[in-house]
């Protein structure tokens, strides 16, 4: 008797085509890198603009800050004008200073009826009171981010501001910019600079109010 053994039956297996589920095309494998690419190399940059606004003559300016700076010009009289800087510190960027500058083309005399400046802001709880202790004499206007010159003259802010003799490397030149730096204190992104009533020849003159304003945005660089 033969007995007929069938042989068991066979399972083919083949190799999974790309396509299978669990192994990725290329084309997921591309955007995926891709992806990686954009969000470690797209990095936000942070940009900052500043702008002034008050009585008088807005302009903008270079100086030794990393930014553009801004200034107002108030005419206190035909001949004497309150020069308001606004800028940040050269080394430490964070910390902003407000230079208000008096400037004289003729003999008019400027004195201070209080030694100090009012700062108002949102930020603050009540208005910062800050003291005026000196007053730089200086030949040339320029902006509070640079480093005065060594040979700098200095007076007493009860003393009175007017043109006068002075001396640069030897040379003689006339000081008709008188400058009060005043540091902002926690630099906040809007504040209002308000110095008291100046005499001038005696006189007493208002100076107006001067604000000064931050704006960031951001912006993110084209990859390439």
């Amino acid at each position: 008797m033969v007995v007929n053994r069938m042989k068991p039956e066979q399972t083919i297996r083949t190799a999974p085509k790309p396509n299978d589920v669990g192994y990725p095309t290329w084309a997921a494998l591309a955007a995926v890198l891709i992806l990686t690419f954009s969000l470690t190399a797209c990095v936000p940059v942070v940009t900052y603009e500043y702008d002034v606004k008050g009585q008088g003559d807005k302009s903008e300016s270079g100086g030794c800050s990393p930014t553009t700076e801004v200034r107002l010009t108030t005419h206190l009289t035909p001949a004497t004008a309150a020069i308001f800087w606004g800028s940040v510190e050269r080394l430490h960027h964070s910390n902003r200073i407000v230079s208000i500058s008096f400037t004289f083309t003729n003999d008019e005399a400027v004195s201070l009826t209080q030694p100090q400046v009012e700062i108002t802001s949102k930020a603050y709880g009540a208005p910062r009171v800050v003291p005026i202790t000196t007053i730089r004499r200086s030949a040339v206007l320029s902006s509070p981010s640079c480093d005065p010159p060594d040979a700098s003259t200095f007076q007493q802010p009860n003393e009175t501001m007017r043109r006068m003799p002075g001396t640069v490397d030897g040379d003689t030149v006339t000081d008709s910019v008188f400058v009060i730096d005043v540091a902002v204190p926690d630099n906040p992104s809007e504040f209002t600079v308000k110095l008291p009533p100046v005499l001038i020849n005696g006189k007493p003159v208002d100076v107006p109010a001067v604000t000064f304003l931050r704006k960031s945005s951001v912006s993110f660089p084209a990859v390439m």
